[in-house]
């Protein structure tokens, strides 16, 4: 192996290392800050037209550590209330400032119409500031009902509540809150809610990178110790499930076909775990005699999906290959063996279009 063959490895892997890194760092806003919605409380969960049910969302900024503004993680926090008549209202908490690890209470303002019969669904969102990344969303629901029933159904009894990681049909359309709205999204530990420009209608939002559900892709892969590169192709028959296949040329020339299982953990991450077939071959010259040394094996292997950028994903994983080249060359009466090395353990990188 030469040493410019040995340097250009080097740095498909450290290239391979940094990709992991970046992964990594776009789960998170560009000052490493992430938030969640610990849970949505309504109580009681059943009322009588014109009263009030309480609600309360726990968010908590997920970081360990803050590196925002004077050492603030800043949030803008949503809460939208849908009528049984399928009307909306929605309010803002701007700017809304957490310390590493904080929790606050945000506390749904009674300002909507509560004289409906029916379900009412409550919605809470959390955004980084500007509303450019959804971190997290959570939502319940309630039932209001006439006071002269006899009783009140739980809503889990007319309609399940349901809880999503993130909006995929609907969310608030966001418009700038007044500076009271700022004043109430930054105070204390418990936050007391001043209600906000009304945000008056929805709008539909394209789901993110790993809610689309992407069918067939087609790139490139680089087998980076065992060096060889080409075209690949990807089909995911089912959601979490795909088939794989790629062409390598260089020091080998490689067949690979696999199976592998993806593990969808967040919207930039998904780990996964496969096993394929590998069929390798590599040009040489022995006692006067071009020839191909051959073999074939399984394969087994792990990495992660990283998606990008809309259609464009990043596939790093580590390949285990059991493979022994050998061959017997003979040339009149010279007879020789032929052993080809072909490392055991390698590092796949490839980048993937998905076109539909």
């Amino acid at each position: 192996m030469t040493t410019l063959t040995v340097i250009f490895q080097i740095i498909l892997i450290t290239n391979s290392l940094w990709c992991l890194t970046d992964a990594y760092a776009s789960t998170k806003d560009k000052f490493g800050n992430n938030a969640s919605i610990l849970s949505v409380s309504i109580t009681p969960t059943s009322v009588s037209t014109g009263t009030y049910p309480k609600i309360v969302g726990i968010v908590q900024n997920t970081s360990r550590r803050t590196n925002g503004k004077k050492g603030k993680a800043l949030f803008d926090i949503i809460v939208a209330v849908t009528y049984p008549n399928g009307a909306k209202k929605s309010w803002r908490w701007h700017d809304a400032q957490f310390s590493a690890r904080q929790k606050k209470a945000f506390t749904c303002v009674n300002g909507y119409d509560i004289n409906q019969v029916g379900i009412y669904k409550v919605e809470y969102f959390v955004y980084n500031k500007g509303r450019s990344h959804l971190y997290s969303s959570l939502s319940k629901s309630f039932i209001s009902a006439k006071a002269s029933a006899v009783s009140l159904p739980s809503p889990s009894s007319m309609a399940r509540s349901k809880t999503i990681e993130e909006p995929s049909l609907s969310q608030p359309k966001t418009q700038p809150a007044s500076d009271s709205t700022k004043q109430s999204g930054m105070s204390g530990q418990r936050t007391i809610p001043v209600p906000a420009k009304e945000l008056s209608s929805f709008e539909n939002l394209k789901p993110s990178v790993s809610e689309r559900r992407m069918i067939v892709g087609i790139g490139g892969y680089i087998n980076t110790l065992n060096f060889s590169a080409g075209p690949g192709i990807i089909v995911w028959p089912v959601k979490n499930l795909a088939i794989q296949g790629a062409y390598g040329f260089g020091t080998f020339t490689s067949y690979e076909a696999r199976v592998f299982y993806r593990f969808p953990l967040s919207r930039y991450l998904n780990p996964y775990l496969g096993v394929g077939y590998l069929h390798t071959e590599r040009q040489a010259t022995v006692i006067g005699i071009n020839t191909k040394i051959k073999g074939d094996s399984a394969t087994a292997f792990g990495g992660v999906e990283w998606p990008v950028y809309k259609n464009l994903s990043v596939y790093i994983d580590i390949s285990a290959t059991p493979l022994t080249l050998k061959g017997d060359i003979t040339n009149g009466s010279q007879v020789a063996t032929v052993k080809v090395r072909y490392s055991p353990i390698t590092v796949y990188t490839g980048l993937v279009l998905y076109i539909f």
